[in-house]
């Protein structure tokens, strides 16, 4: 019905919480805080905008080891995850490392890049003997674009 009521050139204004499914029925979408707009637009502008440029997939890995080889193998995998093409940004908390992978800027990202990108990047810690037992990707969203924007900051 919302999607007839939008063809037919009528707003529609949603207020929710529960951001995912925001996302799945809105072209367009504001935030706002304490009674200020923060931002507004198409969703998947405010999540370029609000996360940096460009499309954005996270990459959350867990080395084994203990001790102090946790900190060898984390910043062995830093170093190497940082010289790898399309890393925007990499965290490190003790063995788990965050990665935000970024599309090429200027054109519209490939189908399939995000999962080109990251089995490229797992096969150079694997090739490089780093112990990852764990290797998990999202692509970010409007809440992560919501933490951003209202200084949660997931992003």
């Amino acid at each position: 019905m919302l999607r007839a009521l939008a063809a037919q050139g009528k707003a529609v204004l949603i207020s929710s919480h529960i951001l995912t499914e925001l996302a799945e029925i809105c072209d367009s979408c504001a935030i706002l805080e304490q009674g200020k707009l923060l931002a507004v637009g198409p969703v998947a502008d405010l999540v370029a905008r609000s996360t940096g440029k460009g499309a954005f997939v996270e990459l959350t890995l867990r080395l084994a080891g203990e001790g102090g080889a946790h900190a060898d193998a984390s910043a062995r995998a830093e170093r190497l995850i940082l010289e790898q093409p399309g890393v925007a940004k990499v965290g490190v908390e003790g063995a788990v490392l965050r990665v935000r992978l970024a599309a090429p800027e200027g054109v519209p990202p490939a189908p399939g890049w995000a999962d080109e990108a990251a089995a490229r990047l797992l096969v150079a810690l694997v090739g490089a003997s780093v112990p990852v037992c764990s290797f998990q990707q999202r692509e970010l969203d409007l809440e992560d674009a919501f933490m951003s924007v209202t200084q949660g900051r997931i992003a």
